[in-house]
C-alpha cells in the first residue's frame, strides 16, 4: 500500500506546469491604515513575490495535458488486468497489478519505487484486480476481473476499484512432439529337421522338443502414443471485453507562505497560512480488443507478444481550494497599516482520454505446475504510455 501513498504525494506535489496554480488577485488588494501609493506599490510588488513562490512551494503542473496522459495512463494499465495471453485452462484464478505512466524516460517501476523526476513523468495511473476464468469445450474463454482498494494515513486518502470482463477465443494451436521410443522383444522357435536345416513351424504354446533351438531376433522399436511429450506449442487468441477503471485521491497539504519587503521605506510581511484540499478523480470505460500469438517451450516457459486497440470514454478532473483563502500583509513599522486579498487554487479541470488507443504489448510467463508467474511490458502508440504488469495465476 505504500505505493499508493507514493503516487499521492506525486500527484499533489512534484509535478511540473507552464500553467498557474496558485493566483493572488493582487488588484483587488484591500489597504487599511494610512499606506501611501508608493507603500500601495511595495506591497503589491511583496504579494507578486509571495505568488511566484507558492507556484513551486505548494503545487505546479499543466493540468490540461496531466490529467488527458492520466485517462490514457489509466485505459492502458487496466487492459492487463483482465486479459490471458497464453494459458489453457478449466478453471483460472489470478492476481494482477499494472501501473502505468507518462513521460519521456518515465518507467512504470517509478511508481512502485516512489521515486518521480520533475519534467519526465506527465501523469500516471495504476490498477489491480482478482480475476476468475473458465475455458469452454468450444475454444472459447470467459474471464471477470474486479478489486477495489483504499488506503487513508494522515492527510492521504487514495481509492481504486476495477470491474470488467473478457471473452477470449483460440483461433490456432499447435504441438511439436517428442517420441520416446519403446522396445519389443521377440523370439522364435525352430526345429531341427532329418535334413540338418530348421523349421520354424511350431505351434503357438507347443512343448519345444530337446532338438529344438530357440533363436532370438533383433529387438523392435515402436513409438508409444504414452511417451508423447510437448516440446514446442503455439497459440493464437484473439479476445475483447469491457473495462471500468476508478481511481480517487484527497490530500490535504499545510501551506506556509511568508515574504518581507524593506524597501521605499516600508518594512511589512505578507503571510498566507491555510490547508489545501486537493480532490483528484480519474475514471475511464473502455473496449479493448487483442490479437496475441504464444510460443511455449518444454511446459515451463512461455513468450509471447500482441497488438490491441482501446475504444476509450471517461474522464480525468481535478478540483482544489484552500481552507483559508485570504493573504495578510503587516507594516512591520505601524501595525495599524494592514492589507488582505484572496487567494485562488487554479485547479478545476475536466479532460477525456483518448477516443482510440493503439498499444502493442511482450511479455513473458514462467510455469511452475498450476501456479503462472508472468510480467509483461505495454505500450501505447502515439500517446506515449509506458506499463507494466506482474501478476500470479493458477490454471487447472
Amino acid at each position: 500500500m505504500k505505493t499508493f501513498i507514493y503516487l499521492s504525494i506525486f500527484l499533489s506535489t512534484t509535478l511540473y506546469s507552464q500553467n498557474a496554480f496558485f493566483d493572488i488577485d493582487i488588484d483587488g488588494t484591500v489597504f487599511n491604515g494610512t499606506w501611501t501609493t508608493g507603500q500601495q506599490t511595495v506591497i503589491k510588488d511583496l504579494l507578486q513575490d509571495v505568488e511566484d513562490a507558492g507556484q513551486t512551494d505548494i503545487v505546479n503542473f499543466d493540468i490540461t495535458e496531466y490529467f488527458k496522459s492520466s485517462a490514457n495512463a489509466s485505459v492502458i494499465s487496466s487492459s492487463f488486468v483482465g486479459s490471458d495471453y497464453t494459458n489453457e485452462f478449466k478453471f483460472l484464478f489470478g492476481a494482477n497489478i499494472s501501473p502505468a505512466v507518462v513521460g519521456d524516460g518515465a518507467s512504470p517501476m517509478d511508481l512502485l519505487a516512489g521515486e518521480f523526476q520533475e519534467d519526465v513523468i506527465e501523469g500516471a495511473a495504476a490498477s489491480g484486480s482478482i480475476m476468475l476464468g473458465y475455458q469452454f469445450a468450444n475454444k472459447g474463454a470467459f474471464i471477470v476481473n474486479a478489486f477495489a482498494a483504499g488506503v487513508e494515513d494522515g492527510d492521504f486518502k487514495l481509492d481504486f476499484k476495477t470491474v470488467g470482463a473478457r471473452y477470449r477465443l483460440r483461433l490456432f494451436a499447435k504441438n511439436k512432439e517428442s517420441k520416446t521410443p519403446t522396445t519389443i522383444n521377440r523370439q522364435t522357435s525352430s526345429t531341427e529337421n532329418s535334413n540338418g536345416g530348421y523349421s520354424n513351424n511350431s505351434p503357438p504354446n507347443a512343448q519345444v522338443p530337446a532338438t529344438q533351438v530357440v533363436t532370438p531376433t533383433p529387438s523392435v522399436k515402436s513409438p508409444s502414443k504414452s511417451s508423447k511429450s510437448s516440446l514446442i506449442e503455439t497459440r493464437v487468441y484473439l479476445q475483447a471485453g469491457l473495462q471500468y477503471n476508478k481511481m480517487t485521491l484527497n490530500y490535504k497539504k499545510p501551506v506556509n507562505l511568508t515574504e518581507t519587503s524593506s524597501s521605499g521605506g516600508v518594512n511589512a510581511t505578507a503571510s498566507f497560512i491555510s490547508t489545501l484540499n486537493l480532490d483528484v478523480d480519474i475514471s475511464t470505460f473502455s473496449i479493448p480488443v487483442e490479437l496475441s500469438g504464444s510460443v511455449r517451450f518444454f511446459r515451463f516457459l512461455n513468450l509471447y507478444a500482441g497488438l490491441g486497440g482501446n475504444l476509450n470514454f471517461g474522464s480525468g478532473s481535478g478540483k482544489a481550494t484552500f481552507a483559508d483563502s485570504t493573504i495578510t500583509v503587516v507594516d512591520n513599522n505601524n501595525t495599524a497599516n494592514t492589507a488582505t486579498t484572496g487567494v485562488n487554487a487554479n485547479l478545476s479541470e475536466d479532460e477525456s482520454p483518448a477516443v482510440f488507443i493503439p498499444n502493442l504489448f511482450t511479455g513473458v510467463q514462467l510455469d511452475l505446475w498450476k501456479l503462472k508467474i508472468l510480467t509483461q511490458y505495454r505500450f501505447s502508440i502515439g500517446k506515449g504510455v509506458h506499463n507494466i504488469g506482474v501478476s500470479a495465476r493458477l490454471a487447472f
